[in-house]
């Protein structure tokens, strides 16, 4: 399985769709599974309320995305 570095902790009416089992099979065959980690943030890519208003209306949104630049073992920010 996929090693989780980082999980925020989410208000209780809300809760991550997928865990690290999930992703972790999804991605079993990439070559660089070995080499993988998971952190799981509680801020959508959107505002609070843009991603409240999304979910009321049923609108899609992106449950996982990727970051591939590390430094000392976090995703270091793009300038």
């Amino acid at each position: 399985m996929i090693p989780t570095r980082y999980k925020q902790k989410l208000p209780k009416d809300l809760s991550y769709p997928l865990g690290a089992k999930e992703v972790s099979q999804a991605l079993a065959a990439v070559p660089q599974f070995d080499s993988l980690i998971l952190m799981f943030r509680d801020r959508p890519n959107h505002s609070a309320m843009t991603f409240r208003k999304m979910l009321e209306a049923g609108t899609p949104y992106p449950i996982l995305t990727r970051c591939r630049a590390f430094r000392n073992g976090w995703p270091s920010r793009r300038r």
